[in-house]
């Protein structure tokens, strides 16, 4: 039988990876219409009429969803040690080329734009943003999300808020 891995009981939570985690459970989990009509035409289409691109793109989906389900007992504590250490190889690969994959082009320009205001504004408004966005990860829209991720991995941005803390 599988060590199960608790949070409470087994091993200490480790705050930083479990959000890690909530990030790329939400962004695994978010399909756009386009996406979920390319994923049901996948689904529906015989595997002999599939073109190689096609099936590269089904695998993707189905370890997507895999890695989602993994995402999913981790976060309500109850994955073995070996679930586990697939999601923390899973995560090594950097979660900004998925955001990149799962937004569209509206998308990515409306958040590079947000992100521009964002800068222009003071720093402990744009801390208090952060900290806003952080809190209610699970309930911000995607391009909130992705603005979330690209403030708080900026160093413009993270020097911006420390001057201003160390004043």
């Amino acid at each position: 039988m599988k060590e199960r891995v608790i949070h409470d009981q087994n091993f200490k939570i480790d705050k930083t990876f479990y959000f890690q985690a909530m990030q790329w459970l939400k962004w695994l989990s978010y399909e756009s219409t386009a996406e979920m009509e390319r994923k049901k035409d996948l689904y529906v289409k015989p595997v002999n009429r599939l073109t190689s691109d096609d099936l590269k793109t089904k695998c993707w989906y189905k370890k997507c969803d895999y890695i989602t389900c993994l995402l999913e007992k981790y976060i309500y504590g109850n994955c073995s040690r070996e679930e586990l250490e697939m999601i923390t190889s899973y995560m090594k690969k950097p979660i900004f080329d998925l955001m990149l994959e799962k937004l569209s082009l509206d998308e990515l320009n409306e958040a590079f734009f947000m992100v521009k205001q964002l800068q222009e504004t003071l720093a402990d408004q744009l801390k208090d943003k952060i900290q806003e966005w952080q809190a209610n990860y699970t309930d911000i829209s995607m391009i909130e999300a992705f603005v979330f991720h690209m403030l708080t991995h900026s160093t413009n941005i993270k020097r911006k808020i420390r001057r201003k803390e160390q004043r």
